[in-house]
């Protein structure tokens, strides 16, 4: 934790310095014109790129005062994300795993999100990072949901301020140098096979409950991504379009069957295009 205290300390104090040359320049000193709080709530202290350095492969115990924001990236009213919102700042993005339902409502895309870090865990999944409670040892899970809203709203917060996570137009190529977590666009991509096929629709053989599919997308190159939707989607047993597409999404990194592949999450059905 000692790396993270004193990237910490040199971010305060060159936001400090900021400030003072921001109100310095704005002639805030006149009498009767109250200067903005230098301690205000909303500034972060550090940025989710800067808190992803700090992730090294196991979960991190945040036990200093780190104030995160951004701007809430998906929706869970489809039913592809569930009891989790990913937030980007811009140079990185988080999963917060809150543990709520109907999030969208709450928490609705472009929304910016204040989180106060200390006593969360710092992990990931699918490569992904992420905050919630430490998770029990044999969970399988690096962190745990908030669950409650009383917990939730001890560390996270919604602001006034409002702007659309703008994608990230990329290649599948280009797709190994962008953080998991960020929000991407694809274009000029077909369906993999020569059948027509929904998005999911398997059931496990045991349980019975619905799966998640990984439908794999081809581009003008040849290169391959992976399309990840939930069973429990509600544009799960939808058709997908034929034809050239493009695809916007969260980036992923994780297993299918037994390879690690790149793969999108959609938010709904408007992140598909007909091209």
């Amino acid at each position: 934790m000692y790396d993270i205290a004193v990237s910490l300390c040199r971010r305060r104090a060159a936001l400090c310095a900021a400030a003072c040359l921001w109100l310095a320049g704005c002639d805030y000193d006149r009498f009767g014109d109250p200067a903005p709080p230098a301690g205000d709530a909303a500034l972060p202290n550090l940025l989710l790129g800067e808190l992803a350095g700090f992730y090294r492969g196991k979960p991190v115990a945040i036990t200093e005062d780190i104030v995160v924001t951004g701007y809430v990236a998906t929706s869970d009213s489809a039913g592809n994300f569930f009891r989790t919102l990913v937030i980007d700042d811009g140079t990185g993005a988080l999963e917060l795993k809150l543990g709520l339902y109907d999030l969208y409502a709450t928490y609705p895309p472009g929304r910016r999100i204040v989180v106060r870090a200390q006593g969360l865990t710092l992990g990931a999944d699918q490569g992904v990072l992420q905050l919630g409670l430490r998770a029990a040892p044999a969970s399988g899970y690096e962190t745990e949901y908030l669950g409650h809203r009383a917990v939730v709203d001890r560390y996270v917060a919604r602001d006034t301020a409002y702007r659309r996570v703008a994608p990230l137009d990329a290649t599948i190529a280009a797709l190994a140098r962008i953080a998991p977590g960020r929000l991407v666009r694809l274009a000029g991509l077909r369906y993999d096979a020569d059948t027509a096929a929904c998005w999911a629709g398997e059931r496990s053989p045991v349980t019975g409950n619905p799966l998640t599919a990984y439908r794999q997308f081809r581009d003008r190159t040849g290169d391959t991504v992976l399309v990840a939707t939930s069973g429990y989607a509600a544009f799960a047993a939808g058709p997908i379009p034929q034809g050239s597409l493009t695809l916007t999404g969260i980036l992923l990194r994780g297993k299918a069957g037994s390879r690690e592949r790149l793969m999108l999450k959609l938010r709904d059905t408007d992140d598909v295009q007909p091209e």
